[in-house]
């Protein structure tokens, strides 16, 4: 070989080995090297099937990379195809991040759990709706799951009991969870707050956990007056014991599904529901609504007294008035409806 020819291989040798330093050198430099600009933890959501161009568009369209060209290079030297399903969940990225953390992070899943919230509810459809804005899972799926009867009877209660079983708080969740995982969870935080001293203190005023959720549903829809709501528990308890219907309102236009209803008419009294407590005595068979858990524990703190009535006070500032006799009782009802009518004529 003639010295030519060496130094051609020799350039040569030398050209190739400075390229494959460099692209290695860039490799190294896109796959390692921060990316994210994020002034705070950024969240994304990433859907049953989509793919990695899919997730490279979303994260794009988020103006969160410090360059965007690193992330389709990086998916390339990862040997990531459009067609590569990532792990559905919700993720989130943070600042200074490089590109290989987020894959590694939706290879394998490495999600951040969600906050799903639960409360105002009144039907299982609110429910349903509720989770779904807040959850992977369809609105129609958890219908599904709740109208089953064995998937209800695994739980040990029905969809109209429901509300019974669950308690309104904030529960951290896989946002992929299925129907029946969150259910579970939902059901044993509930199990938790039932504590031995809650337990307690609802066989020390004779009812169920399961029926102290329904009463205390019944006193969230008659007052938000959180002062009284102890006395209304009791009043309530009072009207139990006596075996006097509970004769609520509330129950009434739960019955007939119109909650905008503002008066009840003597018609509405004839609806025949077992949740027209009007017409039937005792507890109606399941909560009204998602019953707040400040509530479930007045009513386990109910007061003691020897009120039967109550009605709205005059002032209209959200309180009550609270009677003993039927005759006490219509002189505040008297004073209120004068009020009102006073009210409406100015």
């Amino acid at each position: 070989m003639n010295v030519t020819i060496k130094k051609i291989v020799v350039v040569t040798f030398s050209v190739l080995s400075v390229i494959v330093l460099l692209i290695i050198g860039l490799a190294w430099y896109l796959v390692y090297s921060p990316n994210v600009s994020c002034p705070s933890d950024c969240d994304f959501y990433v859907r049953q099937g989509s793919d990695v161009g899919d997730v490279i568009d979303d994260l794009s369209s988020r103006k969160m990379f410090v360059n965007d060209n690193k992330i389709v290079l990086a998916t390339i030297f990862l040997g990531f195809g459009d067609d590569y399903n990532v792990r559905p969940g919700h993720y989130s990225v943070r600042d200074g991040m490089r590109n290989i953390d987020i894959f590694r992070m939706l290879y394998h899943g490495w999600q951040t759990p969600v906050r799903l919230t639960i409360n105002n509810l009144r039907l299982p459809e609110d429910f349903a709706s509720s989770v779904s804005r807040q959850m992977m899972v369809d609105s129609i799926e958890i219908m599904r799951f709740l109208n089953d009867s064995s998937s209800m009877d695994s739980l040990g209660f029905t969809s109209w009991n429901l509300f019974s079983h669950i308690h309104a708080d904030t529960y951290e969740c896989w946002w992929n969870a299925s129907v029946a995982e969150i259910m579970a969870k939902l059901v044993s935080e509930n199990r938790l707050f039932w504590t031995a001293e809650r337990v307690n203190k609802a066989e020390s005023i004779g009812l169920s956990p399961a029926e102290v959720c329904i009463l205390a549903s019944i006193v969230d829809e008659e007052s938000h007056y959180a002062p009284e709501l102890q006395r209304i528990a009791g009043l309530y308890l009072n009207r139990l014991r006596s075996g006097m219907p509970l004769q609520s309102d509330p129950t009434v236009k739960f019955a007939e599904r119109d909650f905008a209803k503002t008066r009840i008419l003597a018609s509405d009294l004839l609806t025949d529901s077992p949740y027209n407590t009007y017409k039937f005595k005792g507890l109606p068979p399941g909560p009204i609504r998602l019953p707040n858990t400040s509530t479930i524990d007045a009513v386990l703190n109910a007061e003691t007294h020897k009120y039967i009535y109550m009605c709205a006070d005059p002032s209209f500032n959200g309180s009550h008035r609270f009677a003993v006799t039927l005759s006490e009782h219509n002189r505040n009802a008297s004073a209120y409806h004068k009020a009102l009518a006073k009210l409406n004529k100015n």
